[in-house]
């Protein structure tokens, strides 16, 4: 943020009293901040703008670049990709190269294959990426949970554990005289941010579960029984660690004259509703591919009948953002449901 340089009109607006002595007899002088503020409110859009309109003004000098930094970033990180090394060398060439033009640097680029900037990684291995945990030599993604921790929080964080929970035995000793409440619980399954939806049928299984809390209390202490079924229930997510997705879906042996096939699949009870969609591209052996590409959960609480057509509601929407993301890579998009009545 502190690279982009306001306009003189917004000054009067960024205006603060300052004295070096903190001496609140002394009178302050008034001074300008010319930069944008990290911190303030409007210092993300104000970057947002740069960045968007800097992609505009560069596409034809840098024709490679307005779409990485238009298309594929997420607020301060670009996250492009491409069928061939020598186009994400090109791409990282061009965008160094328009930024720069407007006084903006990259902290570091990482690329999938080889091991992460030292600057990028706290273990060398690994960085994070959109909530997840990516290993950058295996182009793994892993969920970015944090250590179990259920001590409670003073001043916005908890008090460190005093000693590691690495293995379920750990977290079994660490858990055993700790009281739960509805907040520790929530709390700790909000920690698995999973924007792609790889590990959906396992998070969804922890809301339905999470339901039974709905009238309790925040910090009210569970009953024995709940209790007792939440601390196995966080004694597993020690081996969350363990889960691993291919990050690129696309196979080497694919024939890169065919589109991407999206399979889209919907479906829901009496409580919850899903949808999934696959990505699958024609193998030179004329066989297709199938991955995981995405999926969605939510809870419901209408008729089956209606919680499937809320379903595949949320598949068409899902479907609609992937065939916005990923353009004319998309060559068919198949549909399906096993509700008659929807």
């Amino acid at each position: 943020y502190n690279q982009l340089r306001l306009d003189r009109s917004a000054y009067p607006f960024s205006l603060f009293l300052y004295h070096s002595s903190l001496d609140k007899g002394i009178e302050p002088d008034t001074y300008v901040m010319v930069r944008a503020w990290y911190g303030v409110v409007q210092a993300g859009q104000q970057a947002g703008y740069a960045l968007d309109k800097l992609a505009e003004l560069g596409k034809d000098q840098y024709p490679k670049a307005p779409e990485c930094i238009a298309r594929d970033r997420y607020v301060d990180d670009i996250l492009p990709g491409a069928d061939s090394v020598g186009e994400v060398d090109d791409q990282i060439n061009q965008v160094r190269g328009l930024l720069a033009t407007a006084g903006f640097s990259l902290k570091y680029v990482v690329k999938s294959g080889e091991a992460p900037d030292e600057s990028s990684s706290s273990d060398g291995v690994s960085l994070k990426m959109l909530g997840y945990k990516w290993a950058t030599v295996e182009d793994t993604l892993h969920p970015g949970i944090t250590e179990l921790n259920v001590n409670k929080k003073s001043r916005g964080k908890r008090k460190p554990n005093e000693e590691p929970i690495i293995t379920e035995d750990d977290a079994r000793r660490t858990l055993k005289d700790a009281s739960i409440t509805r907040r520790t619980i929530i709390s700790k399954i909000a920690e698995l941010f999973d924007p792609i939806g790889i590990w959906e049928p396992m998070k969804l299984q922890l809301k339905l579960h999470s339901a039974r809390l709905n009238n309790i209390p925040w910090d009210q202490k569970l009953s024995p029984e709940e209790e007792n079924f939440w601390k196995i229930k966080l004694i597993q997510f020690v081996r969350f660690h363990e889960l691993s997705a291919k990050r690129c879906i696309i196979p080497a042996d694919s024939d890169s004259t065919s589109g991407i096939r999206l399979i889209c699949f919907s479906d829901a009870g009496t409580a919850p509703g899903g949808a999934v969609v696959y990505a699958g591209r024609k193998l030179h052996d004329g066989s297709w591919s199938c991955h995981l590409l995405s999926s969605r959960s939510k809870m419901m609480l209408a008729t089956v009948p209606r919680n499937e057509l809320s379903a595949i509601m949320l598949m068409a929407e899902l479907a609609f953002i992937i065939k916005k993301s990923l353009g004319t890579r998309i060559e068919r998009i198949l549909y399906l449901t096993d509700s008659t009545i929807a």
